[in-house]
C-alpha cells in the first residue's frame, strides 16, 4: 500500500476503469474516505504474527515502504547457565531498506550484568552482543536491533538468541545447576522488515507467484472476484482456486479475499472469475483476437494490466468444464509456475490433475540427519504431515539410528523419544554400540494419534564426574541419522466427528465428493462463509483430484453419494429449514432463536445472538456420507459459526458433533456418542480376522453341542417310550 490516499484513490479509479468495472469508482474518487477504505485492514492485536505498520514507515522518513512483521507468537523461557530462544521468519523477493528484532524480556533479579550476556546470529552470522541487566522489580525491558541486511536472505531466516546468565555472589557450578538464573523472552517481540517488493508480474506463472507471496497477502493485495449473481460453474470454479493455492501460501493465507465486481477493492492483483457470455464488454476488449477465440471455443486464462501497477488474470470461457478445469489448473501450482507467458487457452479434457498423493507407510524422520551437542539433555523435534482422516493404528513404530560420543557415562546416558510430547519409549546409552545404534520403539495405539503429529527425540548426555559445565562445548554429542524412519500402519477415522475435521470432506489429501450449498440468493455473509472455509480446506489437500462443487439452493441436485455443507442464516437455509426438526440444536418455528435442548439451556434472547454447525450422517443416501450445516438467525451469527470450521487456529476448540458460539465462548458437544461408541466397537470386532476365527470355533462348537444334545435327547426320548410300552 502506498502512504499518499489521494493518488491511492486515483490509481483505484484507474483500475476499475481499465478493467471493465468502473462503475462503483467514482464514488469512491470523491472523498477523503475513500481513500480510507481502500486501505488494507490492519492486523487485530498487538500480538498479531502479521502487522502492516505502513505509518510507521512514513514517520520513519520511508514513504512508500512496506512493512513486514512478524511476531514470536509464544514466549521462551530461558533457564539455567546456557540458553538459546529459535525465531524463524520469512521474506519475499525483497529489496530491503531496514531490518530490526525488537525484544521485550525480563531477567532474573539475581542477574549479575558483569557476566551476563546474550549474543545474537542470524543464519549463521554473529552481529549483536549485550550484557543482561536484572529486572529488580520484575518490569519488561525492551532493546532493539538492527539486523544486518546482507545476511537476510529470500524464504525462511533463523535468528537465533544464546543467552549466558550468571547470578550474584554464585558459584559457577551451583550456578549451572540452579533454577535461579532464568530469562523470558515475551511473544510480543517481533522481527520488523522495511522494504520495496521487486518480483515482476508479467506473466500467468509471476501473477501466481505474486498473488500467494508474503507481501501481497500481508497487505490484503490478492483477491479473487465473481459476479454478483455467480452461477454454479464460477462460483465452483472461485472455490477451487481459494483451496488450491491456500496450501502454497507461506502465510497470511487468510488475507485472500473472495469478492463480488459490485463490492470490489483495491487489490493489486485480482483473479475475475466469469464466463464469457457474462464477461463486461471492456474486459472482452481488452482480449487479444486469439484469447477472444480461445475463451468462445474453451477456456482462457490471460494477464491483462489493470493500471496503476495492478494485475488482472482473467478466468474465462464459454464451457463450464473448461472454465472449471482451468481453475484447477491455477491449484496446481508445479504446473501454473511454468506458464511463463501471459495467457493460456484450456479445455475441459486438458491434463491439469496433480499426481495424487498416497498415504506413505514409510517415512523419513529427517532428510538430512540431526547434529546434537552440549552436556545434559539436548533434544530435536520434527514435524510430520498425516492426514486428518486417518488414525496411527497397533503396529506403528519409530525406528531411530543413531551415533553418539564414546566419553559419556552410559550408566546415566538415555534417549527417549516423544510423539506430540507424550513419551513412547526409552533406552540407554551403550558404549560398544556408540558409532552406529539402533532402536525401535512402538507406538501406542492408545495415543489416538491423527492429523498432523510431531515427534521429538531427546538425550540425556551425561558424563562422568561432572555435575555442571563452565561452558558449552562440542562435546558430549549426538546424532540422528537420516536412517532413521517412521513406519505408520493406518485405519481411516470414519466418525463424523470435529476432531477429524475436515474429514469427511477431504480425505487422503483429497476433496470426498463435497458439495457446498450456498442460498439462491447469496450474499456477502454467505461468500465470506465459503471463503474461509475454503481457505482453511487448502491447507489440508495435497493434490487437486478430487470433486468439489458449489451450487445454489434453487439449482441443487441429488445429494446422494455426496458429502454435503450447507451455509446461510435460518431462514435463507433451505437444507436447515427441511432438517430443523432433526437437528441437535434446532430453531424456533419462526426461526428468530435457538432452542434449548437435552445438553444446553438457551435464552430465546441469546439464543438469537448464536452461531451454530452440526455434523450429522447424511440424509441423502446411505454411503456413510456427511452433512454439515453451518447457520444462525443472523447473517452475523451464522458467520461466528463460519469462523471455527474455517480457521486452523480455531480447530482445537471444537469437538463433537455440534456446538454453538456467541464469539467469544463455544460450546461444542458429542450427541451421537453412545451409538458411535458402539458402531465402533462392533466394527473394530468384526474386522479383527483373529477374532473372526475364534468367533467361528466358537460357533462351530457350540454347533456340535447342540447337536449332540439333541441326538441325545431323541434316543433318551425313544427309549422312555419303549419303557412305557414294556
Amino acid at each position: 500500500m502506498r502512504i499518499n490516499k489521494k493518488l491511492s484513490a486515483l490509481i483505484l479509479v484507474l483500475v476499475l476503469c481499465a478493467s471493465g468495472l468502473a462503475g462503483t469508482a467514482g464514488a469512491l474518487a470523491n472523498s477523503e474516505t475513500a481513500a480510507q477504505q481502500i486501505q488494507p485492514k490492519a492486523a487485530q492485536g498487538a500480538t498479531a504474527q502479521s502487522a502492516v505498520a505502513l505509518d510507521a514507515a512514513s514517520d520513519a522518513g520511508n514513504a512508500g515502504l512496506f512493512v513486514h512483521e512478524e511476531a514470536f507468537l509464544s514466549d521462551h523461557s530461558l533457564t539455567g547457565l546456557f540458553d538459546q530462544c529459535v525465531k524463524n521468519f520469512n521474506t519475499g523477493d525483497w529489496a530491503i531498506k531496514d531490518a530490526v528484532v525488537k525484544l521485550r524480556y525480563t531477567a532474573t533479579q539475581l542477574a549479575d550484568n558483569t557476566l551476563s550476556s546474550m549474543t545474537l546470529t542470524l543464519n549463521g552470522q554473529i552481529f549483536y552482543s549485550q550484557r543482561i541487566e536484572p529486572s529488580v522489580n520484575g518490569e519488561t525491558q525492551e532493546l532493539t536491533v538492527a539486523l544486518p541486511i546482507d545476511a537476510i536472505t529470500e524464504g525462511q531466516n533463523t535468528l537465533t538468541i544464546d543467552t549466558y546468565v550468571r547470578t550474584a555472589d554464585s558459584l559457577p557450578c551451583v550456578d549451572d545447576v540452579s533454577k535461579a538464573n532464568w530469562m523470558m523472552i515475551f511473544k510480543e517481540s517481533i522481527v520488523s522488515i522495511q522494504y520495496l517488493p521487486q518480483a515482476p508480474c508479467d506473466t500467468v506463472a509471476q501473477f501466481y507467484t505474486q498473488f500467494t507471496s508474503i507481501d501481497a497477502l500481508e497487505n490484503r493485495q490478492s483477491a479473487v472476484v465473481i459476479r454478483p449473481d455467480a452461477d454454479n460453474a464460477e462460483l465452483t470454479a472461485a472455490a477451487l482456486i481459494l483451496s488450491g493455492v491456500s496450501g502454497q501460501a507461506q502465510m497470511f493465507y487468510d488475507n485472500m479475499a473472495l469478492e463480488t465486481a459490485d463490492d470490489i477493492s483495491n487489490s493489486l492483483y485480482r483473479l475475475y472469475v466469469s464466463t464469457y457470455a457474462e464477461l463486461p464488454a471492456g474486459l472482452k476488449n481488452a482480449l487479444s483476437p486469439e484469447e477472444q477465440q480461445a475463451a468462445q471455443n474453451n477456456a482462457v486464462l490471460a494477464l491483462i494490466n489493470g493500471g496503476g501497477g495492478s494485475k488482472l488474470l482473467l478466468l474465462t470461457g464459454s464451457d463450464d468444464a473448461a472454465l472449471i478445469n482451468a481453475a484447477r489448473l491455477f491449484g496446481n501450482d508445479s504446473y501454473v509456475t511454468q506458464l511463463r507467458k501471459t495467457w493460456k487457452s484450456v479445455s475441459a479434457t486438458d491434463s491439469v490433475l496433480m499426481e495424487k498423493q498416497e498415504t506413505q507407510q514409510y517415512l523419513p524422520l529427517t532428510e538430512t540427519g540431526t547434529y546434537l551437542k552440549g552436556a545434559f539433555r539436548q533434544s530435536a523435534s520434527y514435524y510430520i504431515s498425516f492426514p486428518e482422516n486417518r488414525l496411527l493404528a497397533y503396529s506403528s513404530q519409530i525406528s531411530l539410528s543413531m551415533r553418539y560420543a564414546e566419553n559419556l557415562d552410559f550408566d546415566r546416558s538415555l534417549v527417549t523419544v516423544y510423539i506430540n510430547d507424550e513419551p513412547v519409549g526409552s533406552k540407554k546409552l551403550e558404549k560398544d554400540k556408540a558409532q552406529g545404534d539402533t532402536v525401535v520403539f512402538d507406538i501406542p495405539s492408545d495415543l489416538n494419534v491423527s492429523g498432523n503429529f510431531s515427534v521429538r527425540v531427546s538425550f540425556d548426555l551425561e558424563i562422568k564426574d561432572l555435575w555442571c559445565t563452565l561452558r558449552q562445548d562440542e562435546t558430549p554429542w549426538a546424532w540422528i541419522s537420516e536412517e532413521s524412519l517412521l513406519k505408520l500402519s493406518t485405519v481411516s477415522a470414519d466418525a463424523l466427528i470435529f476432531q477429524y475435521y475436515p474429514s469427511p470432506f477431504i480425505k487422503d489429501g483429497s476433496f470426498s465428493d463435497t458439495v457446498v450449498v450456498l442460498p439462491s440468493a447469496f450474499g456477502s455473509a454467505d461468500l465470506e462463509a465459503l471463503r474461509e472455509i475454503m481457505l482453511t480446506f487448502g491447507r489440508y489437500l495435497t493434490d487437486n483430484t478430487g470433486n468439489l462443487s458449489v451450487e445454489k439452493a434453487s439449482d441443487t441436485s441429488d445429494f446422494k453419494g455426496d458429502n454435503v455443507i450447507s451455509i446461510g442464516r435460518y431462514k435463507n437455509n433451505l437444507i436447515a429449514q427441511q432438517l430443523n426438526d432433526k437437528m441437535y440444536f434446532r430453531f424456533s418455528p419462526e426461526g428468530t432463536t435457538l432452542l434449548s435442548n437435552e445438553k444446553m439451556q438457551i435464552d430465546p434472547s441469546y439464543g438469537a445472538s448464536l452461531g451454530t454447525v452440526q455434523l450429522f450422517n447424511s440424509p441423502y443416501g446411505d454411503d456413510k456420507r456427511a452433512l454439515m450445516i453451518v447457520s444462525g438467525v443472523s447473517d452475523e451469527g451464522m458467520l461466528l459459526g463460519a469462523a471455527y470450521v474455517g480457521s486452523t487456529d480455531n480447530l482445537w476448540k471444537i469437538y463433537g458433533d455440534g456446538f454453538v458460539t456467541d464469539g467469544e465462548d463455544v460450546f461444542p458437544f458429542r450427541f451421537k456418542e453412545d451409538n458411535a461408541q458402539q458402531q465402533t466397537g462392533l466394527s473394530q470386532l468384526l474386522t479383527r480376522s483373529d477374532l473372526r476365527t475364534v468367533a467361528i470355533a466358537a460357533g462351530l462348537v457350540v454347533l456340535l453341542a447342540l447337536t449332540a444334545v439333541i441326538l441325545l435327547w431323541r434316543k433318551y426320548r425313544r427309549a422312555g417310550k419303549e419303557d412305557k410300552k414294556q
